[in-house]
């Protein structure tokens, strides 16, 4: 399921339960709760992008503050 506040809402109505990040604990109703996971999962994020031609400044950055050192001169393969 793509967008959270649906999913939030069919947790709400008791159609089931979900795994979802520690982040949404402000979006969900007084009576829902977040029961962590044990051991925590983790998982590997990445960018996708236009490939031939360079990322935006804001990726440009986001890449340079996450990977020190790797050029940017044009986008990742």
């Amino acid at each position: 399921m793509r967008d959270l506040n649906t999913l939030i809402g069919m947790v709400h109505a008791g159609v089931g339960v979900s795994v979802m990040p520690a982040l949404a604990q402000p979006m969900l109703p007084p009576d829902c709760v977040l029961v962590p996971i044990r051991p925590a999962a983790h998982r590997t994020l990445t960018l996708t992008g236009p490939a031939g031609r360079p990322w935006s400044p804001a990726v440009t950055g986001l890449l340079a503050a996450v990977h020190p050192g790797r050029d940017r001169s044009a986008a990742p393969r």
